[in-house]
């Protein structure tokens, strides 16, 4: 099963990182599109943007900021239902990836297909190190309580040292709730089910929101070690 593979990054008066990332990855040959989503900088960003295009990728200037979910759901739908593709990457601008990645995770999508909705990969913290705040418990209302408290938010790193210690494990994929949603890859297919980002939300909270609707679908969350 060959897949087509674009990316979403998300600009916000911050040209300069964006295009530090497209130019690093405009020739990687896994990714068959890219699009930029200006979502409505306030600086000369968009202005930048537009001059730095060589057709590499293409450039979408949002008429408002309506936040992380709708920024990003003007690039997956520009995606679909231009380019047909099958998987989107979801990708911050300041996140480094290789062209070898995009292919694993790619395979993983092809031999995983009917399995998983979403994959991404091991995060790693600029000294080399896995970052355990890259994965998280399912959210609800006692979890919200814990998460906002500095003592009660310690027992997450319980669950974050299972998770790692999984990641030592002779499997290729593991499962996990929720992933952080600086950098990961979904199903196209399952986004449309799920009727794409909660667009009620604006900076927060979109990943639990994105990881309980594919539950509901019994579609799983992994990553690929």
């Amino acid at each position: 099963m060959k897949l087509k593979l674009g990316i979403v990054i998300l600009n916000y008066n911050d040209y300069k990182t964006t295009l530090d990332l497209i130019n690093r990855i405009k020739y990687y040959n896994e990714i068959d599109n890219i699009v930029i989503v200006d979502n409505k900088s306030t600086n000369n960003s968009l202005e930048m943007l537009k001059k730095a295009n060589d057709n590499t990728w293409h450039l979408i200037a949002s008429s408002e900021n309506k936040g992380y979910a709708s920024g990003n759901n003007i690039g997956i739908k520009y995606l679909i239902d231009n380019f047909n593709v099958d998987i989107i990457g979801i990708v911050n601008p300041d996140i480094i990836f290789s062209n070898e990645f995009i292919c694993e995770i790619k395979k993983s999508f092809e031999k995983y297909y009917e399995e998983y909705a979403l994959i991404t990969g091991l995060q790693l913290k600029p000294d080399g190190s896995i970052s355990k705040r890259a994965f998280w418990k399912e959210l609800n209302f006692k979890r919200l309580l814990i998460s906002n408290s500095m003592i009660f938010s310690k027992f997450d790193d319980i669950f974050n040292n299972y998770i790692e210690k999984k990641i030592n494990e002779n499997k290729e994929i593991i499962n996990v709730p929720v992933v952080e949603g600086c950098c990961f890859f979904i199903n196209a297919n399952d986004m449309k089910k799920i009727n794409f980002f909660d667009e009620s939300t604006f900076l927060f909270c979109e990943e639990d929101i994105l990881a309980k609707k594919l539950k509901k679908l019994n579609r799983k969350i992994g990553i690929n070690k």
